[in-house]
């Protein structure tokens, strides 16, 4: 090896040692603010069945949309969101 090699190994390895301190030092940091601001106490939105449901058209089984609430439906077969329902 010439002395230019020698001396560009050496530049490199001093630096790739610098480097890799640095990195080890930010990585360490980072876990520590991740860790000291976890967030806590995440709920998911409250959403009562009964509102949602109501949105949701009601069709019978002949496919014909209905603009009747649930609780004044006739006996019979109906769907809504894609699922059988039976009124009794």
């Amino acid at each position: 090896m010439t002395k230019v090699t020698v001396f560009m190994k050496n530049v490199i390895n001093e630096y790739r040692s610098k480097f890799e301190s640095e990195l080890t030092n930010l990585q360490t940091e980072l876990q520590n603010q991740i860790s000291e601001h976890e967030t806590t106490n995440i709920q998911a939105p409250e959403t009562s069945p009964e509102k949602t449901e109501n949105k949701k058209p009601i069709y019978d089984i002949s496919g014909k949309m209905l603009n009747i609430p649930k609780a004044q439906l006739k006996p019979g077969v109906y769907v809504q969101d894609g699922k059988k329902f039976i009124v009794k």
